[in-house]
């Protein structure tokens, strides 16, 4: 867990000094080490960490080294797996092993894709917030999990990027980055609705608070009666029987989690009236807070339900970003709070449940057991 947070501090520090410095070869310079330190971590690790990478991670890659063509390769996964692995994930994997075996290599090809989608979006929004808390900010909430959650994390940070295009008012661009999210994972097909839905929240600019009610009575009655909707669909025909497995499952939902978005939602409360006069795209957060909030309460039924939480979070991370530079002179006491409860729940997390197998740390590379 301490080498994991050296490397954040490092990254964060080279990043913040970045994009102080005027020297363009400095600037370079240093986020190269930014971006490096994370993708050599996550490139050095022993198979062993995340636990994702185990499950399907070396047999895709390694089935990908016995196959001469992806069609080849794409059938045998078919009958590898109960589950079907996504196409673009599958390319990535057989693309990779036309000109290497190791899969370290993979690895460092994997976050060196994943951690440059990052640094663009960090980039792209460097007129709205701090770059530097950005990319911390994503650390702690999610750079273990994309060690684990391989074909998500694509999907996870490829919406990650795409969403400056819901927010310009460019669809095309923003469905194609979708279409690729998908391909990566199909729990990306979430991310069809999130135009829409910004649509929809600019229309009712002026009755958001209607809105916002609505969402949490809607949110609240789909908890209560998660289960029951369930077993009618499945018992109905609508929906496949193995569904039913997705309520009979016992999962645990990290409360740390819950009280982030409780505490987002109510720093945004207390300063709602001057932010929504200065930058009307915050209304998003009167929306995805609760329909958040609702998905990891789901969680203790399903995994499912806290890995589409992933998605909303990335814009909650964007979106709070924004909110609090508006607060101009207690913005930096707001991100201090936010930057030590996410410190604090990383701490937590990585103690209690092993941060998804990404804790402890081993790497034969550095020679870290």
């Amino acid at each position: 867990m301490i080498l994991y947070l050296l490397v954040f501090l490092f990254s964060t520090l080279c990043t913040y000094l970045a994009f102080k410095t005027k020297d363009k070869v400095s600037a370079s310079i240093l986020l190269v080490f930014a971006f490096l330190a994370p993708v050599v971590l996550a490139g050095c690790r022993n198979d062993s960490v995340g636990t994702d990478v185990l499950l399907y991670g070396t047999k895709t890659f390694y089935n990908a080294t016995q196959s001469n063509t992806f069609l080849q390769y794409y059938t045998n996964q078919l009958y590898s797996f109960s589950n079907e692995i996504e196409v673009l994930y599958l390319l990535l994997n057989f693309v990779v092993t036309r000109f290497t075996n190791d899969f370290n290599i993979y690895l460092f090809i994997v976050h060196f894709i994943l951690m440059t989608l990052v640094y663009l979006t960090a980039y792209d929004y460097r007129d709205s917030f701090p770059p530097h808390l950005f990319i911390l900010i994503f650390f702690l909430l999610y750079f273990n999990e994309s060690l684990c959650f391989l074909r998500q994390a694509f999907s996870v940070v490829l919406f990650l990027y795409s969403y400056k295009y819901v927010l310009t008012n460019k669809p095309f661009k923003y469905y194609i980055f979708v279409l690729l999210a998908i391909g990566f994972h199909n729990s990306a097909l979430l991310l069809v609705v999130i135009y829409p839905l910004q649509l929809l929240i600019n229309s009712q600019e002026k009755h958001i608070f209607r809105l916002q009610i609505i969402v949490i009575l809607v949110s609240i009655v789909l908890y209560n009666f998660y289960a029951y909707l369930v077993v009618f669909m499945t018992s109905s025909g609508i929906l496949s029987v193995k569904y039913n497995a997705y309520i009979m499952q016992d999962f645990k939902t990290h409360k740390t989690d819950v009280i982030f978005c409780i505490l987002i939602y109510f720093l945004l409360f207390l300063k709602r009236s001057k932010i929504f006069a200065i930058d009307n795209s915050v209304n998003i957060l009167r929306i995805y807070l609760p329909i958040c909030l609702l998905f990891i309460l789901m969680g203790s039924f399903t995994d499912v339900a806290t890995r589409v939480a992933d998605y909303l979070y990335m814009v909650i991370i964007i979106v709070t970003c924004i909110f609090i530079k508006h607060l101009k002179f207690s913005h930096i006491l707001i991100y201090s709070f936010i930057i030590v409860f996410l410190l604090i729940n990383y701490i937590y997390l990585s103690l209690q449940y092993n941060h998804a197998g990404t804790i402890p740390y081993t790497s034969s590379l550095l020679n870290i057991k």
